[in-house]
């Protein structure tokens, strides 16, 4: 799933990882995610101590079908989240 929406801080990425489970929001949670983003060359630490892809998007993304949300020519980077952490959304 890729997605594009405003931002209250526009410097920031959100990733909405908040579970909400039997209507609840508990302190802590299950998770199995992987979270991918791209970032500008720009940008700097924390993305740096995410995973990064060895070749560009344009490698192993079918690129033309994000409509424009990835850079073809820029590396990806992720994040694994596994096993019970603390509930919340993600911000880079």
């Amino acid at each position: 799933m890729a997605f594009e929406f405003p931002r209250r801080k526009p410097e920031r990425l959100f990733f909405p990882t908040v579970h909400i489970h039997d209507g609840k929001v508990h302190d802590t949670a299950m998770f199995d995610h992987l979270l991918f983003c791209q970032r500008s060359e720009t940008e700097t630490d924390p993305i740096l101590k995410w995973e990064e892809s060895t070749q560009p998007a344009r490698f192993f993304m079918k690129f033309h079908k994000s409509q424009g949300l990835l850079d073809p020519d820029g590396h990806c980077y992720m994040r694994g989240i596994h096993g019970r952490e603390k509930n919340e959304d993600i911000f880079v």
